[in-house]
């Protein structure tokens, strides 16, 4: 089992695929989306770009793998000693290896104002959706904390 579809998990998925072809392997994945490139979210925002531009694996790839695929649905719960885990859906699931390969999350800075609405963070397409959305035509943004990459080119890129 793995947990995140991240380069990680596809690599693992393909690794695992290249010594066993028969084994069971699922993934389970908060986003409905084949795998893509985090660093790339941005462009989403400043170019319109879709999730499919971003993707570096075909649409079909967990299918042609034999992938059990758990699209839109998160492990809540880890059960070590069970060899289990939890779904957010309430499903469990069973495994006899895990791999959890979730990457980063977002950190919010802890200051007053930081839960406003109107404040974003940049992680996954949805999040780069909505904030294309809220931006609409501003001439201006403030990126603020540990923006890294994405948030500098995030920035520079439209404002």
């Amino acid at each position: 089992m793995i947990i995140g579809n991240s380069a990680a998990g596809v690599a693992a998925v393909e690794a695992i695929r290249r010594v066993d072809s028969s084994t069971t392997v699922t993934l389970i994945s908060e986003e409905p989306y084949t795998c893509y490139a985090r660093c790339l979210i941005s462009d989403v925002v400043s170019e319109g770009k879709t999730v499919e531009a971003l993707s570096f694996r075909r649409a079909d790839f967990y299918r042609e793998l034999r992938v059990d695929f758990r699209a839109r649905d998160r492990v809540v719960k880890l059960d070590a000693k069970g060899m289990k885990v939890q779904l957010a859906s309430g499903e469990e699931v069973a495994y006899n290896r895990l791999l959890v390969a979730t990457g980063a999350s977002a950190l919010r800075p802890e200051v007053p104002g930081a839960d406003l609405s109107w404040i974003y963070s940049l992680r996954s397409y949805e999040d780069a959706l909505a904030i294309g959305e809220a931006a609409g035509p501003a001439r201006r943004a403030v990126v603020v904390g540990r923006a890294g990459a994405q948030g500098g080119q995030q920035a520079g890129s439209r404002y």
